[in-house]
């Protein structure tokens, strides 16, 4: 057994001590854990009662485990990843179950398989979709195919951000934080009272050095500033009608983040793969902030939000309730990508992202209160409306082509319009007082235009996007085209609910997912370098008839729990996914038989590669121990089975099956979670400490695995000291996350050179899979970004 293992044990020592008297005085606690209540079915409700799986974390809660972000979730929530997307801060990387974004760079095309909602305003892109916590109430994580009661169908799962509504009295609160490595967080909340108009406002300053050091810039890698504010105005224009109005907006100006190189090779590199043998894997030697490969957009990194939010409530009487949910965002960002860390100019990258949406929902909830036919039913019903524009520049420069004597420029560039109108309803009926059934449909239209091209230029730095007078390189435009396509859908969705005594609620259900299809950005729409006919080049050409939708079926069955006498909370979930027609980056391979196919540009393919099954378990809970100290639990164990592979325009892997060697990326087979939590009076106040023990089992970053990137399995162990005062108006906290000082990687870049032919080079060398057997850059160009080291902080909060 591992030190790290001890150590875990120490703690579960530490918390249960006075156990073993809990148990024999069970019968005379007087003790209960509260219920969630949740808002998964669009009404109120106690979590136990809902026959979805489902975590619900309380903003007390979260504060109490020291979660700063939403990547926190991965930590204690079963099935779960959510981590930043490489090389940057605040783009979301999104898995639930094994599905997610299956193409790790979050280009405009490129759809979701997680739905992020905030108060029910989905976002339709990963951009600054890491959302930083404050001023919230909670957080909801469902698992499993969420369509018929969302206005945006998710396939995976879909995670709520729900933000706090105006207390009935006027508040204050402030908070400080500091730590290490420069942390130096405030976050300032207000909320005004009155009975028919309420205003509160929250802003936020997070700030912090780099968790390592860029040894040629001498700027800080992993650092962070963010500012960020929400304002909120209520009104009740009657007894029967109100509305609210919220305005957020977030700027993230961090600087970029730039890997660590795992390889020694490379001329430029001189043996520098790693940057101080032995120490800080989050130093890098980037240099292209301040080269001139990002002049085009000055060396800038950063992103920016903005939301404007309007939902209107109707209480048409008692059986009927209407909502509107009206919402327009905008994103953008400016980012740059030095894919070798590397201070030559061997492979960087700039790149701009705009992303504007608008979105209505209309939502109608009936309950039949007072209707003695009818008694027993409720029904959701919903139309939604989504109009989003995602847009694309991204120039890679650099040596990209070993045959070539100067810096060249890879252009990448497109546009994506979507427009959506979905119909969605959900109705429960409770057959008698333990039986409830409930069933939905949902009808999806969702169409998209684009319009794509990539072409190599030369005589500037940079493409003409980026304000460069480069001239276009003859015969090198290997993407031009224009297409559209109306992806239609019905899913549905089964439940049955049935408690077997008191407090014991035992369901089954089958929920269809579906994410639409599209067309690859990155798809080469022209024979590359004129090429005669092959099937590789046929193949690739095919691009503009797009890919189709995904699609996944999963049987759920649960058993929820209230127990010891209301002591206890345990939920369990058994499912098995059926995921049909995985759209996979890299599925269609840019270079076979020959390497000169795709010359220096970067290139992939989008095919829908895959059928992969997909069957878990997962639990978890609470117990009050005593009436003083709690356990919390949460574990899940998957194995996700990859059943059929079929690379397209590849002479070489004709005679082979693929599949076994592949396995679902980005989600561990095993998860473990163990916390406890005790709390005692002191100082006229509460005392509360928190500890904490995370196990992740071994993780790829893509479907093949590679050594070099791929994460083995870990601990983390967190503890929390936090002490409230008697009348609530003080509150002073301590943090410990990783104790252990973990080196965890969460994503990587794979464009490093091969050795041996296929289909052995694919097992263990970078890049695992996808479009390249040649590498991009001459420098070996393998990455990889880590977490969070170990960190402490203190906090300090007044609230009147």
């Amino acid at each position: 057994m591992s030190k790290k293992h001890l150590l875990a044990l120490a703690f579960a020592a530490i918390a249960l001590p006075s156990a073993p008297a809990a148990l024999a005085q069970a019968g005379s606690l007087d003790v209960s854990v509260e219920e969630a209540v949740v808002t998964a079915r669009k009404r109120a409700e106690s979590l136990q009662e809902v026959p979805i799986a489902i975590t619900a974390l309380s903003a007390d809660r979260l504060d109490q485990l020291g979660a700063t972000d939403l990547s926190d979730l991965s930590n204690f929530v079963p099935s779960v990843t959510l981590e930043p997307t490489r090389g940057t801060n605040s783009t979301l990387t999104a898995f639930i179950r094994g599905l997610g974004q299956n193409e790790p760079d979050p280009l405009a095309g490129i759809e979701q398989g997680v739905g992020l909602y905030i108060d029910d305003v989905y976002l339709p892109r990963p951009q600054a979709s890491l959302l930083s916590i404050y001023d919230i109430d909670r957080v909801e994580v469902l698992r499993g195919p969420q369509g018929t009661l969302f206005g945006r169908n998710s396939a995976g799962g879909a995670v709520r951000y729900i933000t706090r509504s105006i207390p009935d009295e006027a508040e204050f609160r402030v908070a400080a934080a500091y730590g290490n490595h420069g942390q130096t967080d405030l976050v300032a909340r207000f909320y005004t009272a009155g009975e028919a108009f309420r205003f509160s406002g929250a802003v936020a300053s997070l700030q912090r050095d780099g968790y390592g050091k860029n040894l040629t810039t001498n700027d800080d890698n992993y650092g962070k500033d963010v500012t960020a504010y929400r304002v909120t105005m209520e009104a009740d224009f009657t007894d029967d009608v109100s509305a609210r109005l919220t305005l957020d907006s977030t700027q993230d100006d961090s600087p970029p983040v730039a890997g660590y190189r795992p390889r020694q090779e490379g001329s430029a590199d001189g043996g520098r793969g790693q940057p101080i043998a032995g120490s800080n894997p989050r130093h890098t030697y980037a240099g292209a902030a301040d080269a001139m490969s990002t002049m085009g957009i000055n060396g800038n990194n950063e992103v920016t939000s903005d939301g404007i939010h309007v939902n209107v409530d109707w209480n048409i009487n008692d059986e009927w309730t209407l909502k509107s949910i009206t919402a327009t965002r905008e994103d953008n960002t400016e980012s740059v990508i030095d894919f070798d860390s590397l201070e030559v100019q061997d492979f960087d990258g700039q790149l701009k992202f705009d992303n504007e949406t608008v979105s209505q929902e209309f939502r109608a909830i009936f309950t039949t209160d007072g209707i003695a036919a009818l008694d027993g039913l409720t029904a959701v019903m919903g139309l939604y409306f989504l109009d989003h524009s995602a847009s694309h520049d991204f120039d890679g420069i650099g040596m990209l082509d070993s045959t070539a004597m100067s810096v060249q420029t890879a252009y990448l560039g497109g546009e994506v319009d979507t427009s959506l109108v979905a119909l969605y309803g959900d109705v429960t009926i409770d057959v008698n007082e333990r039986l409830s059934v409930s069933v939905g449909g949902r009808q999806t239209s969702d169409k998209r235009e684009v319009d794509f091209f990539q072409a190599q230029y030369e005589g500037g730095m940079g493409s003409p996007a980026f304000g460069t007078t480069a001239m276009l390189v003859a015969d090198s435009t290997m993407t031009d085209y224009e297409a559209d396509e109306t992806f239609s859908n019905f899913s549905g969705r089964l439940a049955v609910n049935y408690e077997l005594v008191d407090g014991l609620n035992l369901y089954a259900s089958y929920s269809q997912g579906f994410k639409a299809g599209g067309f690859d950005p990155r798809g080469l729409s022209v024979n590359p370098m004129n090429m005669p006919p092959t099937e590789v080049t046929t193949a690739i050409v095919e691009v503009e008839e797009g890919y189709d939708p995904e699609t996944v079926g999963t049987f759920e069955l649960g058993l929820k729990a209230n127990w010891w006498g209301g002591r206890a909370l345990t939920n369990l979930a058994l499912f098995v996914s059926d995921y049909q027609d995985m759209q996979v980056a890299g599925s269609v391979l840019c270079a076979a038989a020959e390497q000169t196919h795709c010359g220096g540009m970067y290139a992939d393919g989008v095919t829908n590669a895959a059928q992969a099954t997909i069957v878990g378990m997962e639990a978890e809970g609470r117990l009050l121990l005593t009436d003083a100290l709690s356990l919390d639990f949460a574990m899940s164990r998957l194995n996700a089975t990859i059943d059929e592979w079929e690379y397209e325009g590849m002479d070489l892997m004709d005679d082979i099956d693929p599949h076994n060697d592949r396995d679902i990326q980005n989600t561990p087979r095993t998860m473990l979670y163990l916390g406890f939590t005790h709390v005692k009076e002191l100082w006229g106040g509460n005392l509360a400490w928190n500890l904490n023990w995370t196990f992740r089992g071994a993780t790829q970053e893509f479907e093949l695995p590679a050594a070099e990137v791929d994460q083995e399995a870990y601990d983390l162990f967190n503890a929390s000291l936090v002490w409230t005062s008697g009348d609530d108006h003080w509150q002073v906290g301590l943090y410990g996350k990783n104790l252990t000082d973990e080196a965890v990687r969460v994503s990587a870049y794979c464009y490093g050179k091969n050795s041996g032919m296929p289909p052995d080079n694919f097992r263990t060398d970078c890049p695992p899979a996808g479009g390249q057997l040649q590498p991009l850059g001459e420098e070996d160009n393998v990455t990889v970004f880590y977490g969070p080291p170990r960190t402490l902080s203190a906090k300090v909060e007044y609230r009147l």
